[in-house]
């Protein structure tokens, strides 16, 4: 029975609720008859993964480990070898636990997210003799590991994605990057968008208009995710002043933002018109939040020096999932040049493509001119480009291969 077969999905940090793909992929195995684990670190900063399937059971990984990877340690030299130090530990504590659960109920497949998870991933599946999936979600190229750290995680990443059997990726640009790059076989891999699941369900809603005391005829411009740099939100708020009026910028955190970092960026907003939302919320209570926008904006800047905000953010594509969010929700979206996310957007017609901040006025002036065709252009965008149900549906397919040859060998 294929409700005794159990996947491990190992996600060696704490954002499983920021990723769609993420939680979708436990969902859609839980249905297709998997028992499903979930092993992530826990971070007060992040809310937990929650699942109300009994088929999906979420493990949090060693705290030990977590406490020594955060010690403060110089000289440099030490401070890596500390990082080396915590991840073995990890690594030996995470393959204890589930040696000793697969002699219960064997794993069938494991399944490892980015380039730390699919090294524990690796290791775990030699011991347990048990096939390896990849989910890449962020790329590190080995031109971008410019330190003795990061070129270690790329050696370790390289290495165990040939074990892979799946690798999972958003779109056609970033699997070259990463096949090219760890010398794969091209038909290992599954093109799976990052994004939610079907139609939003539920009412428009008047949420933000309600949470912040909004005059009913204000429109909303929503930022969701992350407030680094990489994401220009700083340049994003201080472009308010030069907005039409009538537009309120939103900022929905993915995680608690500190005091001092919200003083900082709202003290270039235009009086008013700049607002911050209380807390994260989990993936199951976005709905109303992106129904509540008008039009959503995304800039990704390239950082230099930041592994993870190079390609990464430059060959971003269908792995941005506020972008799919958004357009889920029937937002016409406002995107930063230079990347391939603003040659989808102006390949789907559903928004607009700034050069900089300076723009954001005139863009949003440009869409509420034609609001209704750039909201059914980007419903349209949605259901056409970013079904991760049916894209899901191969992976399982490729899963289910695996898991009968596993249980041939029983």
């Amino acid at each position: 029975m294929r409700r005794r077969n159990h996947i491990a999905i190992i996600h060696p940090a704490a954002t499983f609720e920021t990723h769609p793909t993420l939680r979708n992929a436990a969902l859609l195995l839980a249905r297709a008859g998997y028992i499903v684990d979930v092993f992530v670190r826990r971070d007060p900063s992040f809310p937990p993964p929650t699942f109300e399937e009994k088929e999906i059971r979420v493990r949090f990984m060693s705290v030990a480990a977590a406490r020594l990877r955060g010690m403060s340690v110089r000289p440099r030299p030490l401070r890596g070898l500390v990082r080396i130090a915590a991840i073995v530990i990890e690594g030996v504590l995470l393959a204890g636990g589930m040696s000793r659960r697969h002699l219960v109920s064997r794993y069938r497949v494991v399944i490892g997210v980015d380039p730390a998870g699919i090294a524990l991933a690796a290791a775990v599946g030699r011991l347990l003799q048990t096939p390896v999936a990849y989910v890449s979600l962020e790329l590190l190229l080995e031109r971008e590991a410019s330190s003795p750290e990061l070129k270690l995680r790329k050696a370790r990443e390289r290495r165990a994605s040939r074990q892979a059997h799946i690798v999972i990726v958003q779109d056609e640009e970033r699997a070259r990057l990463l096949r090219e790059d760890n010398s794969l076989a091209g038909d290992r891999f599954v093109l799976v968008p990052n994004a939610p699941f079907g139609a939003p369900e539920g009412a428009p809603s008047r949420f933000w208009h309600e949470q912040f005391g909004l005059p009913e005829a204000e429109r909303i411009v929503l930022h969701a995710g992350s407030i680094e740099p990489w994401t220009g939100l700083a340049e994003i708020i201080g472009s308010t002043h030069a907005w039409p009026g009538g537009w309120s910028l939103v900022v929905h955190l993915r995680e608690r933002a500190s005091a001092e970092d919200l003083e900082r960026l709202g003290a270039a907003a235009a009086p008013g018109r700049v607002f911050f939302s209380p807390e994260p919320y989990p993936q199951d209570e976005l709905d109303k939040l992106f129904a509540a926008g008008d039009v959503g904006i995304a800039f990704y800047v390239v950082q230099p020096g930041q592994w993870s905000q190079q390609e990464n953010l430059s060959s971003v594509g269908l792995s941005s999932g506020k972008i799919a969010y958004y357009l889920r929700a029937g937002l016409p979206v406002i995107v930063n040049e230079g990347t391939s996310l603003s040659d989808f957007v102006r390949e789907e017609g559903c928004g607009v493509v700034v050069s900089g901040p300076a723009e954001i006025g005139a863009a949003l002036a440009r869409i509420a001119e034609k609001y209704d065709s750039y909201r059914e252009h980007a419903r349209r965008t949605f259901a056409t480009r970013l079904d991760f149900a049916h894209s899901f549906g191969e992976v399982i397919r490729r899963i289910d291969e695996l898991a009968a040859g596993e249980a041939a060998r029983v």
